[in-house]
């Protein structure tokens, strides 16, 4: 890495500085004053002599001199002379001092004032004093650093300043960008848009699939208002095959009568009124079967249905018993379940009277001395007093916590007696109030058992009623008026054929022509509802190709919608793997490459965050240190170490540091400007 450090800066008439001479450390040097001394223009000086622009890149800025009234001082030198040192390792003062060069860099500005008042620049440039072209003094700063890369590594916001898509480009230039294959892994899923993602501009392509997708959508938001006003249209449906043979069954009925009329015109009336007689006989036969047929399903279904429900009252007076008979045991468990809580009471009690008579007994127990504890049990002698004493004191002891411990077991068991006593009340009291509630669950399951039994009765009854086919039969009045016609019309039949066309021959023939006249005219009404098929099958085939329509563009849609999502979906992948190769450059912030929209989509991006707050919202302490942490990473990428200029320095507290030269431009209360110089710890 090439270190490049700032030794010395000779102003002269430059920006209000008549004269100054500034020399710099190794490390960080804090340049401090109160504000309008002259720290800002130690920044435009070192700009200014190396790329002939102030520190924010103007080209034109005020460089003269004024004086004390604001008139620009005449037939003076402007100049800048800078005094550096270049290395080739990172960090200054480490590595071997033979390997630096020192260089001096100086440029001038003085003024051809002509007559008429107009005024010309003119600008020397000097390599080590020695007076040298513009273009071979652009080359010598070139090779020390091209001021592209000196503005972004020497400003901790020269890169953050610049617009989103540009720094995303830049960030890809250095670091490179993930291929397809590296983000999509080879899932099978981007298959289908592999030729999209491998153009250069994502977006336009998902702008592309985007613009599709809503004019297929807009043909299938259109398709319900077509097939509503296809709809609107169509004429109502028939049962087309139905209509067609009503109107070939109304043809040949026409067609039969015709036959009759004929048939009567040559003089056979009566064989007409025979034949319509045996229609009207066959008709009547057909119905009164019909009618029978009906009573005999009729009365299996009465007879299957009187005996489910029989069956179902069996049912139920069966689990009503059943449900008596398990409430009725229930209460009486109760008794049981009481009268032993009150033998074990009873038997608590005695428990304590017992506890209360062994009481008394332990109470009334008192120490006694044995006389032959005063004597030693090995040789017989009487022990010394003092030794018999103790031992009083120790047996008395011992007697009195032997009882105390005693009596503390007999109130122990008296409080657990009762306890229990206690608990065997609660819980007599508890089963009474559960024999209770079952007492009037047992009420209400006896009557219940009442109902059940009263309406197995009715059933039983009601399914001993007589009913047969000739009393259902019996109940319907039209069966009898079919019975009588048919005999009337059998009658009729046996009486012999007159000769000759009577009146009541002619009342049939009349009759026969109205109805044929009739016929017709429902056969024309026939044929007009039939005309309306074709139209139906027009519109129809219509609705048809609409649906069709539907459902390619709705495959369409599908499709556009995995590929849209296919390419979002990569997008926000490639950004993430962007992010990942990105990040690991950087110690302090942390790049998001792409950001979510309103419409839930992501969108390619490039913001830097500090602790998860973005570049935008953080304070200035954490905008100027990421800057820093920006400029390092950056110096990294192009091997290059230049002095890092930080404007406003005072507002952190803390500014990072990584080695190099840093020139801090701090604002304080001096009236003077100074510099102070601090060594590099690691």
């Amino acid at each position: 890495m090439k270190g490049i450090r700032i030794d010395e800066l000779h102003l002269r008439y430059f920006k209000g500085a008549e004269k100054a001479d500034y020399e710099f450390g190794d490390c960080i040097n804090v340049v401090k004053g109160c504000n309008g001394i002259g720290k800002s223009t130690i920044a435009d000086a070192i700009s200014w002599v190396l790329f002939g622009t102030n520190q924010a890149g103007d080209t034109k800025f005020g460089i003269k001199t004024k004086d004390e009234h604001g008139n620009e001082i005449e037939d003076v030198e402007h100049s800048v002379e800078i005094g550096l040192s270049t290395n080739n390792m990172e960090v200054f003062p480490y590595g071997a001092q033979n390997s630096v060069k020192n260089l001096k860099l100086t440029r001038i500005l003085t003024e051809t004032r002509k007559k008429d008042g107009s005024v010309t620049n003119n600008y020397t440039y000097k390599v080590d004093g020695e007076v040298v072209t513009a273009g071979d003094f652009k080359k010598v700063v070139d090779e020390i650093c091209p001021e592209k890369v000196f503005r972004l590594c020497s400003s901790p916001y020269a890169f953050v300043g610049m617009e989103w898509s540009e720094q995303r480009k830049r960030l890809n230039e250095m670091y490179g960008v993930p291929s397809v294959e590296d983000v999509t892994g080879g899932d099978a899923r981007f298959d289908a848009v592999k030729e999209l993602l491998e153009k250069e501009d994502i977006d336009k392509e998902l702008k592309h699939l985007k613009y599709n997708r809503k004019e297929i959508q807009d043909k299938l938001d259109d398709v319900p208002v077509r097939l509503e006003s296809l709809n609107k249209v169509v004429p109502k449906a028939e049962d087309w095959d139905a209509l067609t043979k009503q109107i070939n069954d109304k043809g040949q009925e026409i067609d039969k009568m015709r036959n009759s009329l004929n048939t009567i015109n040559g003089g056979g009336a009566d064989l007409v009124r025979k034949q319509q007689n045996i229609n009207i006989l066959n008709l009547d036969h057909k119905r009164k079967r019909m009618m029978e047929n009906s009573a005999q399903r009729m009365l299996g279904e009465i007879i299957n249905a009187n005996a489910e429900a029989k069956t179902a009252c069996d049912k139920a007076v069966t689990e009503a018993e059943q449900t008596v008979e398990d409430l009725k045991k229930k209460v009486k468990s109760y008794d049981e379940s009481i009268n032993r809580c009150n033998t074990r009471i009873s038997e608590l009690n005695a428990e304590m009277a017992d506890g209360a008579a062994k009481w008394k007994i332990v109470k009334a127990r008192t120490w006694e001395w044995n006389e032959d504890d005063a004597f030693c049990p090995t040789c017989k002698q009487p022990l010394p007093e003092d030794q018999v004493q103790k031992i009083k004191e120790e047996s008395e002891k011992a007697f009195l916590n032997n009882q105390a411990e005693d009596l503390k077991k007999l109130r122990n068991d008296a409080t657990k007696i009762k306890e229990d006593v206690k608990a065997c009340e609660k819980e007599i009291e508890s089963f009474k109030l559960e024999q209770k509630t079952t007492q009037t669950q047992l009420d209400k399951a006896e009557v219940v058992l009442k109902e059940a039994q009263k309406a197995l009765e009715e059933q039983v009854k009601k399914g001993n009623e007589k009913v047969s086919v000739e009393t259902l039969l019996a109940e319907k009045p039209e069966y009898k008026q079919v019975c009588d016609r048919i005999e009337k019309i059998e009658a009729e039949q046996e009486k012999p054929t007159d000769e000759g066309m009577s009146e009541e021959d002619k009342k049939l023939k009349a009759d026969l022509e109205k109805k044929i006249k009739d016929q017709e005219a429902e056969l024309d009404a026939l044929h007009a509802r039939l005309s309306v098929r074709t139209q139906w099958d027009k519109v129809n085939e219509q609705i048809k190709a609409v649906k069709n329509d539907r459902k390619v563009w709705q495959e369409q849609l599908d499709e556009l919608d995995d590929k849209i999502g296919a390419v979002s979906d990569y997008q926000k992948m490639a950004c993430e793997a962007m992010e990942n190769i990105v990040n690991k450059h950087f110690r302090l912030v942390k790049w998001s490459m792409f950001r979510r929209q309103l419409d839930g989509t992501d969108k390619p991006w490039c913001e830097c965050s500090v602790d998860g707050v973005p570049y935008s919202d953080a304070n200035t302490a954490a905008k100027m240190n990421a800057g820093l942490d920006i400029a390092r990473a950056l110096k990294e990428y192009y091997q290059v170490n230049v002095p890092c200029m930080i404007d406003n320095a005072e507002a952190v507290l803390d500014p990072l540091y990584d080695g190099g030269q840093q020139i801090r431009l701090m604002v304080t209360e001096d009236k003077e400007l100074t510099i102070e110089r601090y060594e590099y710890k690691d």
